[in-house]
């Protein structure tokens, strides 16, 4: 028996990826797919509400804004709890949360209603990735650490994929409702699966002496191991220096700090804007119900393969430059959407324009974090994260109170542009690499 065990050094330093671990990693990236669809299934539902309840589209943004708030709430309240509490716990609250708040939409009578159920699946919402891949980290190799966690924050988009799927099928049948009834099952196949066979920290077994149950886990996710409860579990742990706040701008990195900030802002407002807000824009340009769904649906497909590609495209050519690549591309889009005519056209531009605002979300996700040095990187990319939850929360209503101008498609397009360009200008002639080499 092994009788001394560092597990951030053991785990750090494996080989492959235990099969036991991979089908905790399935279960998390669904459950991190699960809020994506929960997030971005209102999306198809708003134009419907509006109609029936004769909502107007001011309030319809702000309707939509209440996850967005939650998110930011969530972001704050419940990372915190998870870091002592468990992350397990965590993740089992924010399903909870999400989940059912979602679920309790299909039973909302007005208003006021939905603003309390997408504010409560927002709150889950803000803490679902950020415990996921905390906890995911704790056990994988170093070596494939960048992957997986990436894989997983792509689960967000494969649930918008699904959400919208799922709105072409159910909407339908069953009315508005129809998602929100669905959105019980994931609820109901993934909690038994994560109490069962994801793993809870290693720092709460130990902080709680539950050598035993550690040891159990660590020989299932770690074949070889060889320990039992008599082992003696390490773990390093870094005392870290507080940093202060002001060192994000040192350096004559103020300028570029606050042009990365404006950059978040306006991928997240682009996000969480046209993943309400799409339908309706098409149904200006002639479309029906259905073919603002399907656009929908490949805006969320154009995001998933375009983070994949334009993050490959980073590798090669610099984030920053992949970054202006993406946004130019984004622009591009809206104005060719302001003229496009036929089904496939506009689908075709909506696929590419998907590709282009989360391609960038994606890649800057990356970059905020490298771009600052060592000590600071955690406060410079919070802050930009920050500013992205801020541009997420008021950018459905700011479409909405357009939306309720009539200033129709072109209109519309082009209020959804104009940031994009001040996003890509900010990228060209604002931001600079303080460390010589394109980041």
């Amino acid at each position: 028996m092994v009788s001394t065990l560092n597990l951030r050094q053991a785990f750090g330093e494996q080989q492959r990826i235990s099969s036991a671990m991979k089908a905790a990693i399935v279960i998390l990236f669904c459950y991190i797919a699960y809020e994506g669809y929960a997030m971005l299934c209102y999306g198809g539902t708003l134009s419907i509400l509006m109609e029936q309840w004769s909502i107007s589209p001011e309030q319809s943004g702000l309707l939509a804004s209440c996850s967005l708030v939650g998110m930011f709430v969530g972001a704050l309240v419940l990372t915190w709890l998870a870091d002592r509490i468990g992350r397990k716990k965590g993740v089992l609250i924010c399903m909870c949360l999400f989940g059912l708040g979602a679920f309790a939409m299909a039973f909302a009578t007005d208003a006021m209603q939905i603003a309390v159920m997408r504010f409560l699946v927002g709150l889950g919402g803000g803490a679902t990735t950020s415990c996921a891949t905390a906890l995911v980290s704790e056990y994988i190799p170093n070596k494939s650490k960048g992957f997986v966690l990436g894989l997983m924050g792509a689960g967000f988009m494969i649930g918008g994929v699904a959400a919208n799927l799922l709105n072409l099928a159910l909407i339908p049948a069953f009315g508005w409702q129809g998602p929100y009834f669905f959105s019980i099952a994931p609820f109901v196949i993934l909690t038994p699966l994560v109490v069962a066979f994801v793993p809870e920290s290693p720092k709460f077994y130990l902080a709680k002496g539950e050598n035993a149950k550690l040891a159990s886990v660590v020989n299932r996710l770690m074949p070889g191991a060889d320990v039992d409860e008599q082992t003696a579990f390490e773990l390093e742990s870094e005392k870290k220096a507080k940093v202060p706040v002001g060192k994000i701008f040192s350096d004559h990195r103020l300028i570029s700090t606050i042009g990365i900030w404006v950059v978040f802002f306006v991928c997240q407002y682009l996000t969480y804007g046209i993943n309400n807000w799409l339908p309706s824009l098409v149904a200006e340009s002639g479309f029906d119900l259905t073919s603002g769904l399907v656009f929908l649906l490949l805006v969320n497909l154009g995001g998933f393969i375009g983070a994949l590609l334009f993050s490959k495209l980073g590798d090669k050519i610099g984030l920053r430059k992949s970054i202006c690549w993406t946004l130019g591309l984004t622009v591009a889009c809206l104005v060719a959407l302001m003229f496009a005519k036929g089904t496939i056209a506009v689908g075709c531009l909506v696929a590419l324009l998907g590709a282009g605002f989360f391609g960038a979300s994606q890649i800057l996700f990356s970059y905020s974090t490298l771009y600052y040095p060592v000590d600071v990187r955690a406060l410079g990319s919070g802050f930009a994260g920050a500013a992205g939850r801020i541009g997420g929360i008021v950018g459905p209503s700011i479409l909405g109170v357009f939306y309720a101008m009539n200033l129709g498609s072109m209109g519309m397009y082009t209020v959804l542009a104009v940031p994009v360009v001040l996003a890509l200008l900010c990228m060209i002639f604002v931001v600079k690499d303080k460390y010589g080499a394109d980041v």
